[in-house]
């Protein structure tokens, strides 16, 4: 059965993921692709990551394997021994919630009962632990010899020296059906009772903690110590499984949220896209008071705003705004272009540039040049009406962004341009 009210919202290049009435019993995984349920990027109800895919998967639950798949996958070196002591060799492991330890695969050399003991911790060192009596759980298993040529232990309690691994022995599936009602950290200890031995691996040369998806639940280390990354201990191929889960995933398109628009209303306001709520900005400043979905317009200036819907706030581009009784018209209107000395164009480099239009009806031809913070910072009152490229000498301008205004036509048109000096 699919996810219902399900969503993944990109907010500015984050996306926001959210199943909406989530049950509180259930476990929700998130997937970047439906071809490998082993690698979960997260594990809730709602929260959030980065991603450029246009589509992400969620899952309810989680059922699968941890841990090496087998014996060799990590390295050649290991043995059987009669892990005895009371203490207890063991495995460490995190989960991020319920969860149910189903099957693991033994390599035994030998045959025998091996005790099974699940402990959450309350602290752990290197050298040390503690844990809530109260949370064990224990489990024997009869375990037959996988091993082709059965061996006794050399010793008992892990004494003497380990029963080499014998080819051909491809393990045994045995249930351990513990249930883990809360998130922690564990140990799972392993036993030999009697004649029993069982297989670990040594001498592995990379480090490889942790198994499994770290966001519901891993294996993090070992009885070893400090030295945990160079053995594996006893559990291969480890089925875990949440109380409630499914293999099927539902596809949720990655919906990207627009942009808030504005839009000039007359000469004195301006306006905004329907939000939830709103912030206006002028030159980058917020204007005090500014969070309805309009504004009035006070100076020559860059405006832009914010809007909120949800969770989600998005900023409009800047938008330069004129006080004037003059409409502003589109530059590709009067075929407007502005280039540099050396022709490049919407650039001014020094102290001139070349300014050329076409189209124009009227012999009355102005031009101003205004900064960011929408002041004038030099003004020409007539140019030639000439469908060639005239030069303009202007005053030495601070690197930066500028906005030319040229007047024809009783209209004004406004093309932006970079000043360098360089």
């Amino acid at each position: 059965m699919c996810i219902r009210d399900r969503s993944a919202t990109d907010c500015n290049g984050n996306v926001q993921l959210l199943v909406s009435s989530p049950n509180s019993n259930e476990q929700y995984l998130w997937y970047n692709n439906n071809n490998d349920l082993s690698k979960p990027f997260a594990n809730a109800a709602t929260t959030s990551t980065s991603t450029n895919l246009e589509n992400l998967y969620v899952g309810r639950g989680w059922d699968g394997f941890i841990g090496p798949k087998d014996n060799t996958t990590l390295s050649s070196s290991g043995g059987y021994n009669n892990w005895g002591s009371n203490y207890g060799e063991f495995i460490r492991f995190n989960t991020t919630g319920p969860i149910r330890l189903e099957t693991t695969k033994l390599y035994t050399g030998y045959a025998g009962k091996v005790e099974l003991e699940l402990r959450q911790l309350s602290v752990f060192t290197d050298s040390s632990y503690s844990y809530f009596p109260s949370q064990t759980q224990k489990a024997i298993l009869h375990v037959g010899a996988s091993s082709p040529n059965p061996t006794p232990a050399t010793g008992s309690s892990g004494s003497g020296t380990p029963t080499p691994f014998v080819e051909g022995d491809s393990g045994r599936i045995y249930a351990i059906n513990m249930n883990l009602t809360q998130a922690g950290n564990y140990i799972l200890i392993a036993r030999c009772l009697d004649s029993a031995t069982i297989f670990r691996n040594n001498n592995i040369a990379t480090n490889n903690h942790p198994f499994g998806p770290t966001v519901l639940a891993s294996i993090t280390g070992n009885w070893a110590g400090a030295n945990f990354e160079k053995f594996y201990y006893f559990f291969y191929n480890m089925q875990i499984s949440t109380p409630e889960h499914e293999k099927a995933l539902t596809k949720i398109p990655v919906i990207l949220t627009a942009k808030p628009i504005i839009t000039q209303i007359g000469n004195d306001s301006l306006s905004t896209t329907t939000a939830d709520s709103y912030q206006w900005f002028i030159n980058d400043e917020s204007i005090a008071g500014a969070t309805k979905s309009g504004v009035k317009i006070t100076k020559n200036a860059m405006y832009k705003v914010s809007a909120t819907i949800g969770t989600c706030t998005n900023y409009s581009d800047n938008k330069l705004v004129l006080i004037t009784d003059i409409p502003q018209a589109p530059t590709k209107e009067i075929g407007l272009k502005i280039v540099s000395t050396d022709y490049i164009e919407n650039i001014i480099k020094g102290n001139q540039f070349y300014i050329q239009f076409n189209n124009v009806k009227t012999n009355a031809i102005g031009l101003s040049i205004m900064n960011s913070s929408g002041q004038t910072v030099f003004q020409k009152d007539k140019l030639n009406n000439q469908i060639t490229a005239q030069p303009v000498q202007v005053p030495t301008l601070t690197t930066g962004i500028y906005y030319v205004k040229v007047f024809a036509n009783n209209k004004v048109y406004v093309q932006s341009v970079f000043v360098t000096n360089n």
